[in-house]
């Protein structure tokens, strides 16, 4: 609605109002309201209101709205005063009081307009602005370039002065006005009134008045407008001659006290304060009272502000000082528009001196006195810019000094109006001012055509200015120098130098520019240190000819300052811009464009120190002032554009930092007509930009778009294209074309090392590039060994560059990190903190970012609690340091839960993303590119609950990432195709492959479209969808798609390694699923093979390969050639990896395994011992490894049937988990659970049950809606009460167990398929046949779905049911269950060769109860041939055989071959197992038995006490099979007629069954004739 023309008065008045266009009085209202104050605007829409007024800077805003609008913009501070007017008449009154800026509320318009009046009233007359000189340094100072107001309102008195005053002059003046005021009848009226009456000497009544001219002089002095006050010249003049007039005829002899009341702000009195002593104007006309009352009335006055304290200016003016600067009014003839204060009127030349500052009843006392040093201090600053340049007449001064303040439109104005009647010599000055000018203005070709006309007039031969001339071409080579065009440059400035040294002394001050000038083209063009001498040349020349500061010293202090920037001496650098900016903040108006422009370069200085915070709000000073001193679209707003970009940059916005540089290369685009150097260094950062935005291609074309601009217009400038040619290679490295990136990095080092004759920072950075690449192609020694040449470059020619030591020593970290050579990696950054703690202030975050990478590396080293204590002090830093949260805070907290999700503590894993996710969501409000990060968060929070197995939050989660993504990003962006693949991934592990193929066929689709050419994204997506038919056992599928991926890598990116190792070995993993042990040995062999040749520096791949290998021998059971690769790799870890323990931990471990696969349990302890040992000496902290390796020593000795050690350790590894990894309830119940096993075979049943009723109590709690570890526990508590024959209770456990797994894991056919085989068990142990058979059935079902994979749980099911067949006599179905068996067997675990031979046996045994010995014979031997072929010669299996086949020549009457087999299996068994063990009992008495077949009594006799003797010291509770022992004894002692001895075995016997066996028992009874027999024999 506001329709804005330009101000010309100091207030505005505007009227915001949604609803004001429903009013039909706002013609009214705007006709009255121009009446109080010409400027209004109105507006009915806010963010046109407020973007307007963000441009008022130069006057003061008086606002009118209404009270529902008034909380929309009273925060506001450009706002000075808000009336709040509602027509419909609603407004509280209660809102005026809580907010001091409202004048009041109004109902009527008429009040409203009253109150207006006042205020602008009050406001003309309260209110004061002020300028400063410090008179004390005038003497000694040169004061050339000086932009004082002082000289401002001194100078212009002399130029209005010497102006044309006539009639023309006069009717100029009046025309503009009613232009300007055209629809303003009041106004109108009073320039009618002007025109027809004025007269010179009624010019002080003209300008009481207040009106009009008044309010634009006002503002026009306020703000030093030439283009206005030339306007008001006629005036102006007879208000200056006034005063002069006046001075002629006045006599004044006495001193006189005026006073002035107004009204300071605490930040105005702040000021006064401080300059004290010193010369101050008050920037325009001032007027006094001689009556200190009147002035104290005024000061009294109350205002709505209580930012503003009652103050009086007490001026004293001496018969000397009150000369041609003060005048005293008529009273009569003003009073009836003067106000009270008007008796005197100040000139706005007059200089007065700030004598004192008191307080004293409750107002301040400014007091003042006028000073006649300003005339002096002018006629120094005329001769100091005289001394510099000689013909420089007062006008060509004036217009000069309002160039240098920066006032460029208003002095360009000036000096075209001057031009037109300038003299030849004049004009030569004039057109190289007009000249400067437009080259401020950044509009060169306008600027070169005055430089020429200024030259062609100096070097003209009727009046030749020849050392004046090198001025001009000085000055058109900083404009040659702006456009880019540095070779021109240097050469004007090369003439100019000449010059100056043909006519000047060495030590003047332009030679000193000349060799600044041409120091800056050298530094453009990398020539360092050749400009570096220039510019201390230069310095040298500025300091001994100005005796104190000036505006060329900083001028050569910034150009410095650039030098030591670009060595990365940024603390010095800083400094000198520091220097440069006191100068010009001393020299220069607030806001000046050199002040902008060096706080720019502050704010690049302190981005390079990492200081972002700090320079974010240096940067924001420094655009401020540029958008006050150009129009938006300037060439120097460019530069700021720039400089934010790289901030934006900094701090990971880069979409923002994209549009920052667009925008400034679209400005460049319209001032620099060829290739510029600052252009190329946009499309360079832009390229930077894409490349962080993945848009690689694109990122590509704007570095070879920079690089084919440097070719053509910079060619020379080597070091420049050597940047250009490593950021393309940096692109090539994104695109893992890691060739392509080295050769281009390796041309540009070429290059540095010709271009600069010494190691130069960029050499190091170049040498750093390429032992990136070096690393991501695993070449980690040759990557080490170019960092390695960085470092040593930067400490020794960059010394003062700690961060960039800092960053190197980092890199160098990182690669050992790579290698898993963590100790080295911990000694570089603690190094590289070291450097950062003398560089940053102790919250830095970079030091915080080390801390986390120490940190990382401890958690790599399974060093959990000391990593989690750094990622503490990191996170205590960012929290200090960004107080209002950010994105860091966010990171190091998802540090913190990898570590407890290492650690297995999830749930508090879970709390830190969820915190992580609320921080990021806060932060969101301001910064909605967060949301991508809220996306990751949300990303791990999917991920914790999958590892807690709660798989349908986890998907959920990730749907919620995709929606994020899918909204924020392009479809084809990566980062959707990575979330494809994370939820295919957490489907794969559902199970529900299927679908986990869909996803990972997207990702690919995705992977395709935004990359088409990268075939190593397909093999990447191949190699998944291989893992997906993997876990689906179909593994022919797996191994095709393993085998494409292969092949692309092959062809694509022969080079890369680790990514074909990586697919070879998930080959050979298939090979081992099916059993193709020589196909997967193949591939391993393969894959070390590539290892070697490939990166043979790199042992711990090697080592790895050599364990994937021993894996493969151990599986077939060549366990003598897997330990030799196991010491192999062994003696690889403990040679090159020393200190990398957990590899040694691991390599051991597979070694004690082989031995236990053994069943040497001894060699298996000596081995656990030593990864103890290593584990508490190294690893000292880590007591969930402790404890795990506690447990295996446990489990070894349970294996031996030590149960009583087994339990000490058990025990102690309980203890352990309970005090230091108490947080690990799901380990805490598996040290339960082996306990309760124990105590199982220990028959304490009883213990047993409520330890695993312990470990069923933590499963609840951790999963209260069940899980499959409590159906396990409840499996196990099931087997317990089986084993004690309650097998109702154990039945009741394993239906709960059942209904669990059911509900949680209803896919889960092979764990349900167990607890309804367990079941079936039970009912077997009842001898319930039928409904065991029944439940056998339903658990082959279940297994049925998933085969293969559950094949083992089969096989178990299978043989049961082979039991119940046999039971039933059903001898063919139970033959042909176990023939299935073996198929099984021999297709899925072919070398088990242990239960192939018992299934063999079973079926020996079931052929034996047919009677069909042959068969049975051959069944035994067959079982028995193959155990002997692939076991030792006393391997236990072998005694079983020989036990059956001896069993089967017995009952053949083959009694020999039975006895030699028995006597061979009491070998075995003897040697290999416990003295006490039960079957050397069992073979005992069948030799026994057999000797007794064949009539060998006494042998018999021997075998029958041993087997006794057994029986009573093993199994003494056994009593009735002691018994059955002592009768077979004396049966013996019967054939060996000795029947007293008979006689007394069988009563022992007797006795014992009289114990055991009930009353009336039938061997009691057997035994009692036996004893009566015997007895009755013996008698006889």
């Amino acid at each position: 609605m506001a329709t804005r023309k330009e101000n010309k008065e100091l207030i505005t008045i505007v009227w915001y109002d949604s609803n004001i266009d429903s009013y039909n009085q706002t013609e009214n209202i705007n006709e009255r309201l121009r009446q109080i104050n010409d400027y209004v605007l109105y507006y009915n829409e806010l963010e046109p209101f407020k973007n307007d007024i963000d441009l008022m800077d130069k006057e003061k805003i008086f606002l009118i709205t209404s009270s529902s609008n008034a909380s929309q913009i009273n925060k506001l501070p450009q706002i000075n005063a808000i009336f709040i007017f509602d027509f419909e008449k609603n407004q509280s009154t209660e809102f005026a009081c809580e907010h001091e800026r409202i004048i009041g509320i109004f109902n009527e318009l008429d009040n409203l307009y009253s109150s207006i009046q006042q205020q602008i009233e009050l406001n003309n007359e309260l209110f004061q602005t002020f300028s400063f000189f410090d008179q004390s340094e005038y003497s000694t100072q040169d004061l050339s370039k000086q932009t004082s107001n002082l000289f401002w309102y001194q100078l212009f008195n002399d130029v209005i002065l010497r102006s044309s005053h006539d009639q023309v002059v006069k009717n100029e003046m009046i025309d503009s006005c009613r232009q300007y005021y055209q629809d303003n009848l009041e106004y109108m009226k009073l320039i009618d009134e002007f025109e027809h009456e004025y007269r010179s000497d009624k010019v002080i009544e003209w300008y009481l008045k207040r009106s009009f001219p008044y309010k634009i002089i006002q503002k026009a002095l306020q703000t030093r407008d030439m283009d206005r006050l030339n306007m008001l010249r006629y005036f102006m003049g007879d208000l200056v001659q006034s005063f002069l007039r006046q001075d002629q005829n006045k006599s004044q002899s006495e001193n006189l006290t005026v006073y002035r009341g107004l009204k300071l702000s605490n930040e105005q009195l702040d000021e006064l304060r401080k300059n004290v002593g010193k010369l101050l104007v008050t920037n325009g006309f001032t007027t006094a009272t001689v009556l200190r009352s009147n002035a104290l009335k005024f000061a009294r006055q109350s205002i709505k502000s209580t930012d503003v304290v009652d103050t009086i200016l007490e001026i004293e003016l001496t018969a000397q000082g009150a000369s041609k600067h003060v005048l005293v009014t008529d009273v009569d003839k003003c009073a009836e528009f003067a106000s009270s204060q008007d008796d005197i009127v100040f000139d706005l030349a007059a200089v007065f001196h700030l004598d004192n500052i008191t307080f004293d009843e409750d107002i301040w006392i400014i007091k003042m006195s006028i000073s006649n040093e300003e005339k002096l201090i002018l006629e120094k600053y005329i001769k100091d810019t005289r001394k510099k340049n000689e013909n420089l007449s007062i006008s060509i001064l004036f217009g000069r000094l309002m160039l240098d303040m920066g006032h460029w439109n208003q002095s360009q104005t000036y000096f075209e109006r001057l031009l037109i009647d300038a003299n030849d010599l004049d004009q030569a000055w004039i057109e190289h001012s007009l000249g400067e000018i437009h080259s401020c203005k950044s509009e060169w070709p306008v600027a070169h055509q005055y430089y020429d006309r200024a030259y062609d007039r100096m070097v003209d031969p009727k009046q030749v200015h020849i050392k004046d001339s090198a001025l001009i071409l000085s000055d058109i080579g900083e404009t040659l120098y702006a456009e880019g065009k540095y070779e021109e440059a240097m050469s004007f400035h090369t003439r100019a130098l000449t010059i100056r040294k043909e006519n000047f002394s060495s030590d003047h001050v332009h030679i000193a520019t000349s060799l600044r000038n041409i120091g800056d083209i050298l530094s453009e063009q990398q020539k360092y240190n050749e400009a570096y001498v220039n510019f201390q040349e230069s310095l040298k020349i500025l300091e001994k000819y100005y005796s104190g500061s000036h505006i060329d010293m900083a001028k050569c202090l910034i150009s410095i300052g650039l030098y030591f920037r670009e060595q990365r001496d940024h603390q010095k650098a800083l400094e000198y811009h520091q220097q440069a900016l006191s100068i010009y903040e001393r020299y220069y108006p607030l806001g000046h464009a050199s002040m902008a422009s060096t706080l720019n370069n502050i704010a690049y200085i302190l981005f390079r120190q990492d200081k972002y915070d700090e320079a974010i709000v240096i940067h924001h000073r420094a655009l401020k002032m540029q958008k006050n001193c150009y129009p938006f679209d300037h060439i120097n707003i460019a530069d700021h554009l720039c400089t934010l970009g790289i901030l934006n940059y900094a701090l990971e916005n880069y979409e923002t930092a994209l549009e920052n540089f667009q925008q400034s290369s679209s400005i460049q685009q319209q001032y620099y007509t060829s290739g510029h150097i600052e252009h190329i260094c946009v499309l360079n950062n832009i390229g930077i930009l894409l490349g962080k935005l993945d848009k690689f291609n694109d990122a590509m074309d704007y570095h070879r778009q920079a690089l084919a601009m440097q070719e053509k217009y910079y060619p020379s400038y080597q070091g420049a294209i050597a940047e250009t040619l490593n950021l393309i290679a940096l692109v090539f490295n994104n695109q893992t074309k890691y060739e392509e990136a080295l050769s281009y990095h390796r041309q540009a080092l070429t290059i540095l090392n010709n271009y600069y004759s010494m190691n130069h920072a960029n050499i190091a950075f170049t040498l750093e590039y390429i032992g990136d690449v070096l690393a991501k192609q695993e070449k980690f020694d040759q990557a080490l060994e170019s960092y390695q040449q960085t470092l040593t470059i930067l400490e020794k020619f960059c010394p003062y560059s700690l961060n960039d030591i800092a960053n190197s020593l980092t890199i160098i970290g990182f690669n050992f990190v790579n290698q898993n050579k963590f100790e080295e990696s911990m000694e570089y950054f603690q190094k590289a903190l070291e450097k950062q703690k003398c560089y940053y202030d102790s919250y830095h975050p970079n030091i915080a970012n080390t801390l986390i990478n120490i940190g990382d590396t401890l958690r790599c080293q399974k060093k959990f609690d000391e990593a989690i204590e750094y990622h503490r002090k990191a996170l205590a830093i960012q929290e200090k340091y960004y107080p209002l949260g950010h994105s860091s805070i966010a990171t190091t907290m998802n540090q913190i839960a990898f570590i407890l999700e290492d650690e297995k503590k999830y749930d508090e894993a879970y709390d830190y993303y969820q915190r992580v996710n609320s921080i990021l969501t806060k932060l969101e409000k301001n910064y909605p590119s967060y949301q991508l990060q809220i996306a990751n968060s949300l990303r791990n929070i999917g991920n914790v609950l999958y590892l807690q197995d709660k798989n349908d939050e986890a998907i959920e989660y990730k749907q919620r990432v995709l929606s994020i993504r899918e909204k924020f990003l392009p479809p084809n962006h990566a980062d959707i195709a990575n979330i494809y693949i994370d939820i295919s991934r957490s489907l794969h592990e559902q199970g529900k492959y299927v679908d986990a193929r869909e996803f990972q066929q997207r990702a690919l689709a995705v992977q395709e479209t935004f990359n088409p050419l990268n075939q190593l994204h397909r093999a990447a997506r191949y190699n998944e969808i291989g893992h997906t038919f993997t876990r689906e056992d179909n593994y022919d599928e797996a191994i095709r798609f393993y085998q494409q991926a292969l092949e692309i890598r092959e062809i694509f990116d022969p080079s890369s390694h680790n990514d074909i190792v990586i697919l070879l070995n998930n080959i050979s993993d298939v090979y081992q699923q099916q059993l193709k042990y020589d196909d997967a040995l193949a591939c391993q062999k393969r894959a070390l093979q590539i290892r070697e040749i490939g990166d043979p520096s790199n042992r711990s791949h090697v080592a790895n390969i050599l364990n994937n290998i021993g894996n493969i021998l151990r599986e077939q059971q060549k366990y003598h050639e897997a330990l030799g690769y196991y010491q192999q790799e062994l003696a690889i870890w403990e040679e090159f990896y020393s200190s990398d323990h957990i590899n040694i931990i691991t390599c051991l471990n597979n070694m004690a395994r082989v031995f236990s696969d053994e069943e040497k349990y001894d060699d298996v302890l000596v081995y656990r011992q030593r990864i103890l040992t290593i584990r508490e000496e190294h690893e000292s902290s880590d007591y969930q490894e402790i404890a795990n390796d506690l447990n295996n020593i446990a489990h070894t000795y349970f294996n031996q049937n030590e149960y009583d050690k087994a339990l000490e350790v058990y025990q102690r590894v309980l203890s352990m988990r309970k005090q230091f990894c108490a947080s690990n309830q799901l380990d805490i119940a598996d040290s339960l659970e082996n306990i309760s096993h124990l105590r199982q075979q220990q028959k304490k049943y009883d213990e047993a049950i409520d330890l695993a009723h312990q470990a069923q109590q933590i499963y609840e709690t951790l999963y209260p809606d069940g899980h499959t570890n409590t159906a396990s526990c409840l499996d196990r508590i099931g087997r317990i009460l089986s084993e004690q024959e309650q097998y109702e209770k154990a039945f009741e456990c394993q239906e709960q167990a059942l209904a669990i797994r059911e509900k949680c894991e209803p896919g889960n056919h092979a764990d349900i398929g167990r607890t309804i085989n367990d079941m079936g068990v039970i009912l077997y142990l009842q001898a319930r046949y039928y409904e065991a058979f029944e439940f056998y059935q339903k658990a082959l079902i279940h297994y049925e779905e998933d085969y293969p994979s559950t094949y083992v749980g089969m096989l178990t099911t299978l043989v049961n049911i082979s039991l119940i067949y046999r039971i039933q006599s059903d001898y063919d179905e139970a033959l042909d269950t176990l023939r299935r068996v073996l198929i099984i067997r021999n297709e899925h675990c072919p070398l088990e060769y242990s239960s192939i031979a018992k299934n063999i046996q079973d079926m020996g045994d079931i052929f034996y109860e047919q009677y069909e010995y042959d068969n049975a014979f051959e069944s035994y031997r067959e079982a028995l041939c193959m155990i002997e072929q692939h076991y030792p010669m006393d391997h236990i299996e072998i005694a079983n055989c020989l036990q059956s086949m001896a069993v089967m020549c017995n009952a053949k009457a083959d009694f020999d071959r039975a006895i030699q087999c028995f006597e061979r299996c009491l070998r075995i068994r003897e040697a290999s197992l416990p003295k006490d063990d039960r079957s050397i009992i069992e073979t005992l008495m069948y030799l026994g038995q057999v000797q007794r077949n064949r009539n060998q009594h006494e042998l018999s006799l021997t075998y029958e006490m041993n087997c006794c003797l057994m029986r009573m010291k093993f199994l003494p509770t056994e009593r009735e099979s002691i018994g059955d022992s002592l009768i077979l004894i004396a049966k013996s002692y019967e054939h060996l007629n000795k029947p007293k001895r008979a006689l007394d075995y069988y009563k022992q016997a007797l006795n014992l069954y009289k114990d055991c066996l009930p009353d009336g028992h039938e061997n009691q009874i057997d035994l009692e004739i036996n004893i009566e027999r015997l007895t009755k024999e013996m008698a006889a």
